[in-house]
C-alpha cells in the first residue's frame, strides 16, 4: 500500500470516527428528550384522567347514593387513594354502582399509581446525580474542564477520544450536556472558583486545567484557585475579550488565556476568500491556512493586522 492510499484510508476512518461520534451523540440526545417528553405526556395524561374521573365520580355518587358535594369528594378521594375508611361505602347500592365504583378504583388507581412512580423516578434520579457529582474523583495526570457548556462539552469530548483523562465540572447539576458525556468521564457538581470543588477534581494531581465558561470573571477566578492548589498545573481560560485576555496571560500567573471569537476569525476570513480551505489560524500579523485540492495540500499566509 502506498503512502498516499495510507493517509486517504486514515483521512476516511477518521471522518468516519467524526460522523459516528456525532451519530451517537444525536441519538443519546433524541433517546434523553423522547424519555423527558413521555414522562411529561404520560404526567399530564394521568392528571387529567384523575381530575376527569374525580369530577365525573362526584356528580354520580352525589346522584346515587344522595350524597352531598362534600360527602362525595371525601368517598372519592378515598377510593382513588385506596384509603377506604369503610364509613361510606356502595355495599347497598344498585348493581350500576358498584359496578361503576370498581371501575373507578381500577382506572384511578392506575392513574394514581403512574403519577407516583413518574414524581418518584424523577425525585430520585435527580438525587442520584447529585451524590454522584458530589464525590470525589481520584485520578492522576488528568484535565479538569470547567464550564459544561457548548465549548466545554466539545473539549471532554475531544480530551476523551484522544485518551486524556478527564474530569467535567459544572455548578449545575443539570448541565444541557450533562447527559452527553462520554461515560469515561467523570461529572462534578460545584463551583470551580472554590477550592474544596477542585479537591474534589483532584486538581492537585492534574496536569492541566481549562476553563470554559461564560463569564470571563469566573474563568480567571478558577485559574487562579487551580494555580493556587498546584503550582505546576497548566492553566487555560476562555475569555471574550481579546485585550483582557492578552493582560491576563502577561501580568497574571496563568498559561494561556484564549479568546474564542479571536481564534475562529481566521475560519470565517479563509472560508470566505478561499472556498477549498480547510484549516486557518493567525500567527503575529498573518493568517495561515491550508488548502486541499485534489487530494493534495498546499500552505499559504496572507497578512492579516486586524487579527495579530
Amino acid at each position: 500500500m502506498t503512502e498516499d492510499e495510507k493517509a486517504d484510508r486514515e483521512n476516511a476512518q477518521r471522518v468516519h470516527d467524526t460522523v459516528k461520534a456525532h451519530v451517537f451523540d444525536l441519538n443519546r440526545a433524541a433517546i434523553d428528550g423522547a424519555n423527558i417528553a413521555l414522562k411529561g405526556l404520560l404526567l399530564v395524561n394521568g392528571g387529567a384522567v384523575i381530575a376527569l374521573l374525580g369530577v365525573a365520580s362526584v356528580g354520580v355518587f352525589c346522584y346515587a347514593m344522595n350524597l352531598s358535594v362534600i360527602d362525595s369528594v371525601y368517598f372519592v378521594v378515598t377510593t382513588l387513594t385506596t384509603t377506604g375508611y369503610g364509613d361510606i361505602t356502595v355495599k347497598d347500592q344498585e348493581t350500576w354502582v358498584k359496578l361503576y365504583a370498581c371501575w373507578m378504583m381500577v382506572l384511578g388507581s392506575a392513574a394514581v399509581a403512574t403519577l407516583y412512580s413518574i414524581i418518584t423516578d424523577t425525585i430520585v434520579s435527580s438525587k442520584f446525580a447529585d451524590l454522584l457529582g458530589s464525590r470525589t474523583v481520584d485520578i492522576q495526570d488528568h484535565v479538569v474542564v470547567v464550564g459544561l457548556g457548548n465549548v466545554g462539552f466539545r473539549i471532554c469530548q475531544s480530551l476523551n477520544a484522544a485518551g486524556v483523562a478527564v474530569i467535567a465540572v459544572d455548578s449545575n447539576g443539570a448541565a444541557p450536556f450533562r447527559n452527553l458525556l462520554p461515560k469515561a468521564v467523570p461529572f462534578i457538581v460545584g463551583d470551580g472558583r472554590e477550592s474544596e470543588t477542585l479537591r474534589r477534581a483532584s486538581v492537585h494531581q492534574s496536569q492541566a486545567v481549562i476553563s470554559t465558561t461564560d463569564d470571563d470573571a469566573v474563568n480567571l477566578s478558577v485559574g487562579l484557585a487551580a494555580r493556587a492548589l498546584k503550582r505546576e498545573t497548566r492553566t487555560v481560560l476562555r475569555l471574550f475579550d481579546e485585550r483582557f485576555a492578552r493582560k491576563v496571560e502577561s501580568n497574571l500567573d496563568i498559561d494561556r488565556a484564549l479568546s474564542a471569537s479571536l481564534l475562529s476569525a481566521p475560519g470565517f476570513v479563509t472560508s470566505a476568500l478561499y472556498p477549498d480551505a480547510i484549516y486557518s489560524f493567525a500567527l503575529g500579523k498573518w493568517v495561515h491556512f491550508v488548502e486541499e485540492k485534489e487530494g493534495a495540500f498546499t500552505g499559504h499566509s496572507i497578512p492579516c493586522k486586524v487579527l495579530s
